[in-house]
């Protein structure tokens, strides 16, 4: 029997880029791996948390809700997902009171994509959950138990919420989905796990290093090697795509810790200067970023740097500590 799923997941990357203008088909396939279900992939179904800018806090009508469930469709949802599910918004969450932000989190018993439109906003600027801490702790436990996935804001003629014709595009972004999530025709379900690279937990170590909140080793691990196990299984051919997993690694990496280590990595200090002629100063969510990052031992002052400097967490004053760092943040280099 020849192999089917190749061609559906064509057809539904084309439709995605014609409608919605999406490109990124990486990122497609790694949110559709995880909502196969858990027998298919054999690991637990990951949490994702999208990085994009969609501002919306309505996610029904994005390219990452996969579609309007037709009314005449049994059951409403993809194969492996909740009855109810649709991707929420933290700035749904973030708008609430903290009992009712709580509550809300509580009601995502099941993986669930999570979208995040702040991811430029510094973490610790996100204080609102302070006033009552069991929502806090909540809170903290959904980022401690997700991957995070980037990804530019398509700009198609469907990607408004606004778009008169988006329920039509909506149903058939969905029936394409269903098509490619359906095991029925699955060959690869039974094949035995392929074995994870050796270069695989060292790299997730020095990630945990990274993150200014820790994750969940098992649900870091467990997850990534999810997604590539359930882009193997999707395709129906092939090796795990440990490409993808890549992709999610250096996608968790904070964007402020991302700026600091592409400062670091330099062989000089960078020639930015200000109106004094010095270099420009670094935000306060930069220079505590650099304080962090000096009790991981992830980089160290420079040797012409000395340290009776006024501000000494200014992020050009330091170097890498180690050359794995440098290769963790580039993304042009292999990690397996």
């Amino acid at each position: 029997m020849s192999n089917l799923y190749p061609g559906r997941i064509e057809e539904l990357h084309r439709f995605l880029e014609d409608v919605y203008g999406h490109r990124d088909s990486q990122a497609t396939e790694i949110l559709l791996a995880g909502l196969l279900p858990t027998d298919a992939t054999g690991y637990e179904r990951p949490w994702v948390i999208v990085e994009t800018d969609y501002l919306s806090r309505d996610c029904v009508g994005a390219w990452f809700s996969f579609g309007q469930r037709p009314s005449y469709t049994i059951p409403r949802t993809l194969p492996g997902m909740h009855p109810d599910w649709i991707p929420c918004s933290l700035a749904s969450v973030r708008v609430l009171r903290p009992r009712q932000a709580g509550e809300l989190m509580r009601q995502w018993r099941e993986p669930a994509l999570v979208v995040e439109p702040e991811w430029r906003r510094s973490v610790s600027m996100n204080v609102w959950y302070n006033r009552q801490f069991p929502t806090r702790k909540i809170y903290d436990l959904l980022l401690a138990d997700s991957l995070r996935l980037r990804v530019e804001r398509p700009m198609g003629p469907a990607a408004s919420p606004q778009d008169a014709q988006r329920s039509e595009a909506q149903q058939e972004l969905f029936r394409l989905a269903a098509r490619v999530l359906d095991c029925s025709q699955r060959s690869l379900m039974d094949a035995p796990r392929a074995h994870v690279p050796d270069e695989f937990l060292y790299w997730c170590e020095l990630l945990q290093r990274l993150l200014s909140t820790r994750l969940n080793w098992e649900r870091l691990t467990g997850g990534l090697s999810a997604v590539a196990r359930g882009i193997a299984v999707l395709r129906n051919e092939g090796l795990p795509d440990w490409a993808a997993v890549e992709r999610l690694i250096r996608d968790m990496i904070p964007r402020e810790t991302g700026q600091v280590l592409a400062i670091a990595a330099l062989d000089r200090p960078p020639v930015l200067k200000g109106r004094t002629g010095h270099h420009a100063p670094s935000t306060k969510s930069i220079r505590a970023e650099v304080r962090r990052l000096i009790r991981e031992g992830v980089i160290v002052m420079r040797s012409a740097v000395g340290i009776e400097a006024k501000d000494r967490f200014q992020p050009w004053m330091y170097r890498l500590a180690d050359e794995a760092w440098r290769v963790l943040s580039d993304r042009k280099e292999k990690l397996f």
